[in-house]
C-alpha cells in the first residue's frame, strides 16, 4: 500500500490537491514536495484548541449553567485544548448537578475516559508496549536511559521515538530525547499501573529515583524517594539539600521551596 500510494502522489498531475488524513504519519516521502511547497501538514498542535476556541467550544455546547470562565480554562489546560478530550468533559459535565466538582470528576478514574485510552490507544499496542507505558507512568517526563533503569529495558529509546511516531499521546520536550505523556492518558496509565501491577510501584520509584541521584537531579530523586517509601534515603538527601543551600545562600527561606 505504501509503495502504490507513493507511486500515485509521485505521477499526480501538478494541480491536483490530495488530502490524506491519518492518525499516525504517513509512510510517504514527502521531501521534495514539502522543498517545493507543494505540502501543507497539520500536526497535533495545529489541531489543539486554544484557550479561546476552547472557551467558545464549551459555551456552544455545554447546557446551562456553565462553568466559571477559571474553571473553562483550567479543563482546556487539563485537556490540552484535545478537541475528544473536551468532548467526553461535556458528557460528563451535563450529568453532574454540582459541576464545581469537576476536577474530581474528570480524571483518568473517569470510567469515560478509560474506556477511550484503554480500547483505542493501549490495546492497540503489542503486549511489550502496554508494558512499557504502564511501568514508565510513575515518571512526571520520560528520556531513553532514565526508562531502562525503570522498566529493565535496554531499547527505550527507540520505543519512545515508536511512540512519537505513532502519535500516541507523547510529546517531544525541547530537551532533546525527552517526552512527555498528555495528562489525560498519564493518569488512565497510572490508575491502570495500580490495578495490573500494585506490587511494582514502590520498586519502580526506588529505580527512577536511583536515575536521578546518579543524575545529581536531587528533587525528582527525593520525590520518587518518598513515593517509594525509602524514608530515611530521603531524609538523608533532604538534609545534604539544605546543608548546601544554607552554605551557598546563606538563607534558610529556599529550603521551604
Amino acid at each position: 500500500i505504501h509503495t502504490s500510494l507513493q507511486t500515485l502522489l509521485d505521477h499526480l498531475p501538478p494541480t491536483l490537491r490530495v488530502v490524506i488524513s491519518s492518525h499516525k504519519k504517513p509512510p510517504l516521502t514527502l521531501g521534495y514536495l514539502r522543498a517545493k511547497g507543494m505540502v501543507t501538514e497539520l500536526g497535533v498542535d495545529d489541531l489543539r484548541f486554544t484557550l479561546e476556541e476552547g472557551v467558545d467550544y464549551l459555551l456552544q455546547n455545554t447546557p446551562e449553567p456553565f462553568l466559571a470562565y477559571s474553571q473553562m480554562q483550567e479543563l482546556i489546560t487539563r485537556t490540552e485544548g484535545w478537541i475528544t478530550g473536551l468532548a467526553y468533559a461535556i458528557s460528563v459535565l451535563t450529568k453532574e448537578e454540582n459541576r464545581s466538582l469537576f476536577r474530581g470528576i474528570f480524571t483518568g478514574a473517569h470510567p469515560l475516559l478509560r474506556e477511550f485510552f484503554m480500547e483505542n490507544v493501549l490495546h492497540q499496542q503489542p503486549l511489550e508496549v502496554q508494558s512499557f507505558l504502564l511501568k514508565t507512568s510513575i515518571l512526571k517526563n520520560l528520556t531513553g536511559s532514565l526508562c531502562d533503569a525503570v522498566t529493565g529495558k535496554s531499547n527505550s529509546a527507540e520505543l519512545l521515538g515508536y511512540l512519537w511516531e505513532e502519535n500516541l499521546f507523547l510529546e517531544r520536550l525541547e530537551k532533546p530525547g525527552w517526552y512527555r505523556v498528555h495528562n489525560l492518558f498519564a493518569e488512565v496509565l497510572a490508575v491502570q499501573l495500580r490495578e495490573q501491577f500494585p506490587s511494582e510501584i514502590l520498586y519502580l520509584h526506588r529505580e527512577a529515583a536511583g536515575w536521578y541521584y546518579q543524575q545529581n537531579e536531587v528533587v525528582e530523586a527525593i520525590f520518587h524517594q518518598l513515593a517509594s517509601k525509602s524514608w530515611e534515603d530521603a531524609a538523608t538527601l533532604i538534609e545534604k539539600v539544605a546543608l548546601n543551600e544554607l552554605e551557598q545562600f546563606g538563607e534558610d527561606s529556599r529550603l521551604m521551596v
